[in-house]
């Protein structure tokens, strides 16, 4: 049985209905239809415990990146929307849409010189959010339901630069992110174009795709055009890779699938200083140590402000509350996941929504780093909830 709609086992209904019965208190803040429902449970093999936790975690970071302002209002900084890769173009022959990626063209120094972590997973994020769109759009067009896509990796012109860490570290991220929250939405992944040196790169990211997402990957070389033409007509598939569809004359369809290319150095940050810089604090978070900051919030809806840089090198940074277990001991509940920043070349900063009273604490954490230590510029502070800004964390 393949898990979905119309082709479920006697226990996997059962185990739907049970799911269905424990996350009743969320489903007004999701897609409430067995078709979205069966997505949790199939990315946790029908295990009700750990899809339950999967589907809770994604509402709650729902509600910590505001994912309804990100693919309603939020706008990317001008450097992503030109020189980012990616996009959307027409559709494979069951129906599904097709995503195409030419990561080869892209400029890594560039696009981390000149944009915050945070701004680069809103910016995939938003992504996200329109192929869920794409999703039911086909679903409309076709009459069935459509909710995974195809994808097309383009490796042409992926060097050893292409493999620099401080990138990759975000790019991880997102896809951690990806395959937490937007679990099976991915039909099939064709990587064309893929030089020899591409088990080093696919080593890399292994660890961070699921076994099902993995089992999804298949390459090709240079001689890709016929595989492709296998999963998609040729009008739906642009004339740079095999088919005859080109848009406003492009065979690229560059309009629709944005190429990268080289970053100008006038949209870089690196020279930047962090907007708070007259109210910063400068200290060192040694070598397998963190920092830990206490504030304390009396008004719900409360904003958290924080803003911070180091001389050099990465560091990982979140944000907990302190709750009180039914036995009277402490315990810190991570509200911000932790995550690492490369803000030595960029500055980060960030605003969240307390929505209980409380203590909350604001981590700095260099424990991964056993021998350096991290000299850190930071600001962190509470804003009212009549003068914070919720909308853009």
């Amino acid at each position: 049985m393949s898990g979905r709609v119309g082709d479920l086992s006697p226990k996997q209904e059962e185990t739907l209905k049970l799911f269905r019965e424990k996350v009743s208190d969320i489903l007004p803040q999701i897609e409430d239809d067995d078709h979205n429902l069966l997505r949790w449970l199939r990315a946790r093999s029908f295990n009700l415990e750990k899809a339950e936790s999967m589907l809770r975690n994604h509402v709650n970071f729902c509600k910590e990146w505001n994912i309804e302002y990100i693919r309603n209002e939020w706008k990317a900084p001008e450097v992503l929307e030109k020189y980012m890769i990616g996009g959307l173009f027409g559709e494979d022959k069951e129906g599904r849409p097709v995503y195409y990626e030419a990561y080869g063209r892209i400029d890594c120094k560039g696009i981390i010189y000149s944009s915050t972590q945070a701004d680069i997973m809103k910016n995939e994020l938003r992504t996200c959010e329109a192929i869920l769109q794409r999703f039911r759009e086909q679903t409309e067009k076709h009459g069935r339901r459509i909710d995974d896509l195809t994808m097309i990796l383009d490796l042409d012109q992926v060097g050893l630069g292409h493999l620099w860490m401080p990138f990759l570290n975000v790019y991880f991220e997102v896809l951690n992110q990806f395959e937490a929250n937007y679990p099976e939405t991915l039909k099939r992944c064709i990587v064309i174009n893929a030089p020899s040196m591409v088990s080093v790169g696919y080593n890399l990211f292994k660890p961070f795709l699921s076994v099902d997402t993995r089992s999804k990957v298949k390459f090709c070389g240079g001689n890709y055009q016929s595989k492709l033409l296998e999963f998609i007509n040729p009008d739906q598939l642009p004339k740079h890779y095999g088919g005859t569809a080109v848009h406003d004359g492009d065979p690229k369809c560059s309009a629709k699938i944005r190429s990268g290319g080289k970053v100008p150095k006038s949209y870089y940050l690196k020279e930047q200083h962090l907007s708070g810089s007259s109210n910063l604090k400068k200290v060192t978070v040694g070598y397998g140590a963190k920092l830990e900051l206490p504030f304390e919030v009396t008004e719900p809806s409360s904003g958290l402000r924080w803003e911070f840089q180091t001389e050099k090198d990465d560091i990982g940074f979140g944000v907990y509350r302190k709750e009180t277990s039914p036995d009277g001991k402490s315990k810190l509940v991570e509200v911000v996941a932790t995550s690492r920043f490369s803000c030595h070349m960029v500055p980060e900063s960030g605003v969240m929504e307390c929505d209980q009273v409380g203590t909350y604490v604001a981590v700095f954490d260099n424990s991964f780093s056993w021998v350096k230590s991290k000299k850190l510029h930071y600001s962190v502070d509470i804003l009212p909830p009549d003068t914070q800004s919720t909308s853009d964390p």
